[in-house]
């Protein structure tokens, strides 16, 4: 893709960015600018590069990387990563990175990873990954939490308490009381080792101890 060709897809005021205004690497797929209030229409485009200023709106495919100011919105594929300011909005597919600033707003897929500041609200898929500051908000099954899904590694599968009444150890997900009447006819299906059982075993317990203390011990 040429200078000239990424210049229509990348709009200020309605009007293609003057090329004196960006640079665009063609052999890496890096665009850079320091300007604001653009509209960057890259669907369907992956494997691309873009360093912006602030109020900038991305369309793009997957795998793309983000360092942009702050009040930003991307609309992207999967597997991003983003390092951004404040108040930025992002609707993604799975397994993106996120090392933002404070009062965002994620609706992303499973597997991805948050580094935020305050304020922020997540609703996303399992398996995901949060270290924020105070007063953020996960959205789950269509109801408000001030405080992250569970999620910590065994010594073969990860364990994810990620709503209400649930658990999940791999790929196996029940409520709590299922855990306790079949874990070990699940474990014996897993052909798993009596010693991976029993740290299984207290694995659940301590996440049912945080669920208990949670309110989420039962379906909602």
């Amino acid at each position: 893709m040429t200078k000239k060709e990424v210049r229509v897809r990348v709009l200020q005021d309605g009007k293609p960015l003057a090329l004196s205004r960006f640079t665009w690497d063609e052999g890496s797929s890096v665009f850079s600018t320091t300007e604001c209030d653009l509209t960057l229409n890259f669907r369907g485009v992956s494997g691309r590069t873009f360093t912006t200023g602030s109020r900038c709106t991305f369309k793009t495919g997957s795998r793309c990387t983000f360092k942009t100011g702050s009040r930003c919105t991307f609309k992207t594929g999967y597997d991003c990563t983003f390092e951004t300011g404040a108040c930025c909005t992002f609707y993604t597919w799975s397994a993106c990175t996120f090392k933002t600033g404070y009062c965002c707003t994620f609706n992303t897929g499973y597997s991805c990873t948050f580094r935020t500041g305050f304020g922020c609200t997540f609703r996303t898929g399992l398996g995901c990954v949060f270290d924020t500051r105070c007063s953020c908000t996960w959205v789950i099954d269509g109801r408000h939490y001030l405080f992250a899904p569970l999620l910590f590694q065994g010594s073969m599968w990860p364990v994810n308490v990620y709503r209400p009444g649930y658990l999940k150890i791999g790929c196996k997900e029940h409520t709590f009381k299922e855990w306790g009447r079949y874990a070990g006819d699940i474990a014996k299906k897993e052909g798993v080792s009596p010693e991976v059982l029993e740290e299984y075993r207290g694995l659940i317990r301590v996440a049912r101890a945080w669920a208990k203390e949670k309110g989420w011990l039962l379906p909602k």
